[in-house]
């Protein structure tokens, strides 16, 4: 898997509310999820995964590594090597791994990996926030191996471009 373009859906931890958009992958570490219905958007930049809000100008810079997002982004996405495994199952329509990230602590919760099978694909994830319901995330329309620009995956931070901007 060297690029995934998809459409998605997102039903928040309280289950009322739904999020869609589109998300856009491309290995090593280039990510861009767009919401339709919300002024927020997360891009990687570098070694952070940055949560813009388009309506605020408002950016969070979050640790990369942190995310679960970070071990899909890498070159060759080796699950052992980025998060511990806690369980596999399988279907006759799916797999699901079950894992946590290494570099956090057990109590930053879980995540399910959903990856369709014949032929293989990734369909979605399910962040397990500890104490709290889960996030699901479902693929539609998921293009695999497709040629992305690299124009889709820029960004230009308001609050620096506003400084440099306010000094000339």
């Amino acid at each position: 898997m060297k690029t995934v373009h998809a459409d998605f859906s997102q039903i928040s931890e309280n289950g009322a509310n739904v999020a869609e958009g589109e998300i856009f992958i491309k290995k090593p570490g280039k990510a861009r999820i767009t919401y339709s219905n919300s002024p927020m958007e997360i891009i990687t930049v570098g070694t952070w995964l940055v949560q813009y809000d388009k309506k605020t100008k408002g950016t969070t810079y979050i640790d990369l590594k942190s995310v679960p997002l970070y071990f899909i982004l890498q070159p060759n996405a080796a699950f052992r090597e980025y998060v511990n495994v806690l369980g596999i199952v399988q279907s006759a329509s799916n797999t699901k791994i079950i894992a946590t990230l290494k570099q956090n602590k057990a109590s930053d919760g879980q995540i399910t990996i959903v990856f369709g099978e014949n032929p293989l694909r990734l369909e979605g994830w399910i962040i397990h926030p500890t104490g709290a319901k889960p996030i699901v995330v479902n693929l539609r329309n998921v293009k695999m191996n497709c040629p992305i620009s690299d124009e889709v995956f820029k960004f230009d931070d308001p609050r620096i471009r506003d400084k440099l901007g306010s000094t000339d």
